[in-house]
């Protein structure tokens, strides 16, 4: 009897455990499309009142956090002697980054300051609305998985017991 409580003790802890990561992984993403929106509305910045270009602009934002890992490795991609349009498509375009990068390669670096700058600013805000959109989403899905959860823990500890 003590073995299949603590059966079901375990279950119940693993169930809340996998809860917790699929939550705190929905939010990591929600997170990320807001700081790379932000970095795209620094960057549209630093063109507009610094005059920079953008291989300046990218040195910049590699120290920052979160997403100067992103601008590290495309900084590095960079370095094989390709132009940053094709770099930053091509990086993007990579199946790990997802709807994120669909939405990233979609940046226009070809052209004048101006087209740059708006093609920057137009990214970054369909990221603060897809962020939303998906925080709206989350809220569901974490009802969902935690609903779920408990009833597949309860479940299987009736039927343990």
């Amino acid at each position: 009897m003590i073995g299949k409580l603590a059966g079901a003790a375990l279950l119940t802890c693993s169930c809340g455990m996998w809860c917790t990561k699929q939550i705190s992984r929905w939010r990591g993403q929600i997170l990320l499309a807001r700081e790379l929106g932000a970095a795209l509305e620094r960057m549209e910045g630093m063109i507009r009142w610094q005059n920079l270009t953008m291989p300046q602009i990218l040195a910049r934002e590699r120290r920052r956090k979160p997403c100067g890992v992103y601008f590290e490795k495309l900084a590095a991609a960079m370095e094989s002697g390709s132009g940053l349009p094709l770099c930053w498509t091509a990086f993007w375009n990579s199946a790990e980054y997802g709807e994120l990068g669909a939405i990233l390669s979609g940046v226009e670096l070809n052209g004048d300051a101006r087209q740059i700058m708006g093609s920057l600013h137009m990214t970054a805000q369909l990221l603060y609305r897809k962020s939303d959109q998906w925080q709206q989403e989350q809220q569901q899905r974490e009802r969902l998985c935690i609903t779920t959860s408990v009833a597949v823990t309860a479940i299987t500890a009736i039927i343990l017991i």
